[in-house]
């Protein structure tokens, strides 16, 4: 049995030791502080300076990371990470964790806490006395919930963010990083990096300095301090409140729709025939795609594959069953059109992140999930690149910064770009039709033909 050393002894170091006590899974439990008085406070030995971690053996010792700044919390776990060492999760008996959730390396969470099921919580973060958290929560990288605060389900905070005690954050809710929630704020919107919010509802009362520098504890402390902004900054709209252009996004989505398939009506009809005559099968090619807030839904397109199989009844890899007609459907994007259908429904917009497959959900960081904060698109900023020679991680990119950057006149640019690239002789090979997502973040390990196992399939175009 390992011995466990605390790294820092301030209040949370000393909740931290009294858990570790209640769970019993150390032979003993050690301080290291930079403060010279402290062995007579807590109880516990302190055996040196918080630097001397690095003389202890991560054979014999566990390391516990307690400071309160979530920037200096933070960057000593990457140490430690960095020279092998993955630190304990502390978890007070008093508490009610789902069994469906994660918790990450270094977090604690304290008496009377409740995290309900599918909840993610990232490394060093702090879940304090009596705080609950619902369904379906990311919490990135060093959050803190402070004592008796409420996060609605479906919600996202982002790294270093401090909620106050009492806040309540309402559901489908996204906060960025850095971010102070005051105490007793009530969040109903969405809330922007590096601020401070308060208030009932909460709005931006002061912008504050990047959290990772170590300075989230002084922000915490001026989040009573108020300094006017406009609320349209928090959606980084220029001429209408986020909620308008949503609304009008929908709505520009609907007319674009059925007049699209008015006009566009005796192309699908002559698509659907073209497929029918080609290869036995459906003409329309379902399949699950994960949408708008991560949940799933069916997507249409016309079917390009075959239903070759070997002698052994089996699919032939997917690259020896698309056949020159089914290029020219992708290739002219045709096989796209039936998800205007999709459009019309509400599950997808014209202009979003393309969207992905059910699997991939597992796979996906917390920073990643946020593709799905807009809905699916048939576009996107990656369709209208080179999309064969972009990594996952540059696709990843372009969908994240489509996100954080949304705005009616980008969805414009991004039509506007592939109707020219609909008309333009494409480049791009076969490659980018099967390439599977494997979790990792560059596309070298991508794998090819991974899709011979499901059916009449298609790649996550």
């Amino acid at each position: 049995m390992k011995s466990l050393a605390i790294i820092g002894a301030g209040g949370h170091g000393m909740v931290a030791a009294e858990i570790a006590q209640l769970m019993g899974n150390w032979r003993e439990i050690v301080f290291l502080d930079k403060k010279e008085d402290i062995k007579d406070r807590i109880g516990f030995p302190v055996i040196g300076v918080c630097e001397e971690w690095e003389k202890l053996d991560p054979e014999k010792w566990d390391f516990f990371v307690a400071f309160g700044d979530s920037g200096l919390r933070l960057r000593l776990i990457e140490k430690l990470n960095h020279r092998g060492v993955t630190l304990p999760i502390l978890i007070h008996p008093c508490s009610t964790i789902s069994r469906f959730c994660k918790l990450g390396q270094g977090s604690i969470v304290m008496a009377g806490c409740v995290v309900n099921c599918q909840v993610y919580v990232g490394k060093g973060c702090i879940l304090n006395t009596g705080c609950s958290i619902d369904h379906e929560c990311i919490l990135e990288d060093g959050v803190h919930i402070s004592p008796g605060a409420h996060v609605g389900g479906v919600v996202r905070i982002g790294k270093y963010t401090w909620i106050c005690i009492g806040a309540s954050i309402s559901h489908d809710i996204t906060i960025g990083a850095g971010v102070v929630i005051a105490a007793g704020a009530v969040v109903i919107d969405n809330i922007p990096d590096n601020v401070m919010a308060a208030g009932v509802p909460a709005s931006v009362k002061k912008r504050l300095a990047d959290a990772e520098d170590g300075e989230s504890g002084k922000a915490v402390q001026i989040a009573d301090k108020t300094l006017k902004e406009n609320k349209r900054s928090i959606h980084g709209a220029k001429d209408f409140p986020r909620s308008i252009q949503i609304l009008l996004k929908r709505m520009f989505d609907i007319v674009f729709a059925v007049f699209g398939l008015m006009i566009l009506w005796p192309v699908m009809a002559c698509a659907a025939l073209y497929v029918r005559i080609k290869s036995p099968g459906p003409v329309i090619f379902k399949q699950t795609r994960t949408g708008y807030k991560g949940k799933p839904f069916i997507i249409y397109k016309f079917r390009t594959l075959t239903n070759d199989r070997d002698l052994y009844g089996n699919l032939l890899p997917a690259a020896e069953r698309i056949k020159p007609w089914g290029l020219i459907l992708r290739k002219t994007d045709f096989d796209e059109l039936p998800q205007l259908i999709n459009v019309l429904k509400g599950e997808m917009s014209l202009v979003g992140p393309r969207p992905l497959f059910d699997h991939y959900m597992r796979l996906y960081t917390p920073a990643q999930m946020k593709r799905h904060d807009m809905k699916p698109g048939i576009t996107g900023l990656t369709q209208v690149g080179r999309s064969s020679s972009l990594t996952w991680k540059q696709r990843f990119d372009n969908d994240l910064y489509y996100v954080e950057n949304w705005s009616l006149w980008l969805d414009f640019k991004i039509l506007f770009r592939t109707f020219l690239k609909m008309f333009k002789k494409k480049e791009e090979g076969i490659h980018e039709f099967f390439t599977e997502y494997t979790g990792t973040l560059g596309g070298e390990n991508a794998k090819e033909g991974l899709y011979e196992n499901t059916g009449c399939s298609s790649s996550p175009r």
